[in-house]
């Protein structure tokens, strides 16, 4: 009869502990993910906040990268020791820097005023040459409804560009703490990457040191061949417009080049500007420009991009041109330029973790 009862007591019993323990159980899911939903928030929270000095690390990181590649160029072949490749590769970009400061510098400060006096002399022609065209739009005799109206004025052109101008001086700062950092990195980056990796679970460290070098020589091709890309880009720029016979010609060449680093928007860029300059001297030449331009261009995207991109990660235009608009939202200028070195990052992440997982899955 004991036993009966007994047998009784823990059936009904089990059913008490066991919804005791669902309980428990789904009380303590419910904090985890309330936890693990507060750390995401946080964390984006602080990248928020901090997002411009990240873009600054990033952007240390990248010369770093430079440097490091730069510094194996030098003391590899003939066996130097890293610190003298190091140093010896510092030394001959400060001085390059310095010299085209120097030499150049006066050259490019006279083109600019140049340029700026081109431009608002391009956008008058332009400007006049369409005035006549308000009358077929609607509204067109208010005086500001019709396409002049659409036109920027000359004014508005300047005043930004004295903005954009006086904005380098606050930069300075910025770019002497990138300087600093980037070289420290470069000095030891096995260092710094292993103190990354020691931030991980110990199960997961080999992974990430994997991950932290495939996005390292990711980045140091990317940015080489872009370098070679974008000196080409200036070149074959300022041979051309100096066939052509176009003013300031080599501030238009450097600022091509320069903005070629960006994919897709720099070069539109750059060729607008080369536009409005050539328009301020006839339509002619502004036509010969636009050619000119879809030459540099076409070399650029089928011959240039794709040998950097096989060297490296394939981006979809797509992809690169919604990164550099919510880039360009978020961050501004700085944003728009770090938005491409950025997404191939994402995509290494990606093909490191995601894809290698799913590709051992289903050979598994």
């Amino acid at each position: 009869m004991d036993a009966r009862d007994d047998t009784a007591s823990e059936e009904t019993q089990a059913p008490a502990k066991s919804r005791s323990s669902r309980a428990l159980y789904d009380r303590r899911g419910l904090i985890n993910a309330t936890l693990v939903i507060s750390g995401v928030l946080l964390a984006g929270f602080a990248i928020w906040k901090l997002s411009g000095v990240l873009l600054l690390i990033l952007c240390a990181v990248m010369l770093a990268i430079v440097l490091d590649a730069a510094a194996d160029a030098v003391a590899e072949p003939i066996g130097l020791p890293r610190w003298v490749g190091l140093s010896f590769a510092v030394t001959v970009i400060a001085a390059a820097v310095v010299a085209a400061i120097v030499f150049a510098g006066p050259t490019l400060a006279d083109q600019l005023a140049g340029v700026l006096g081109q431009v608002e002399a391009g956008l008058d022609r332009l400007r006049s040459s369409v005035s006549g065209l308000d009358q077929l739009m609607p509204g067109g005799g208010d005086g500001g409804n019709g396409l002049e109206g659409m036109l920027p004025g000359p004014s508005g052109i300047l005043s930004g560009a004295t903005a954009a101008l006086s904005s380098v001086l606050g930069t300075l700062g910025s770019v002497l703490v990138v300087v600093v950092v980037g070289i420290y990195l470069a000095a030891a980056p096995e260092d710094y990457a292993n103190g990354l990796v020691r931030f991980a679970p110990r199960s997961q460290q080999d992974g990430v040191r994997r991950l932290v070098s495939s996005t390292g020589s990711v980045l140091r091709r990317w940015l080489i061949g872009k370098g070679i890309s974008m000196l080409i880009v200036g070149v074959l720029s300022y041979l051309g417009l100096i066939v052509l016979g176009v003013p300031l010609a080599l501030f238009l060449a450097v600022f091509a080049g320069l903005a070629a680093f960006v994919p897709f928007l720099g070069p539109v860029v750059g060729g607008i500007a080369m536009g409005l300059v050539a328009l301020s001297e006839s339509w002619q030449l502004t036509l010969w420009v636009l050619g000119l331009y879809l030459v540099v261009q076409t070399v650029e995207s089928y011959l240039l991009t794709p040998i950097v991109q096989h060297r490296t990660v394939f981006l979809l235009p797509a992809v690169v041109l919604v990164a550099q608009l919510v880039m360009g939202t978020l961050f501004g200028l700085l944003g728009i330029a770090l938005a491409t070195p950025l997404t191939a990052i994402g995509m290494t992440v990606l093909n490191e973790t995601y894809f290698r997982n799913r590709a051992s899955g289903d050979a598994g």
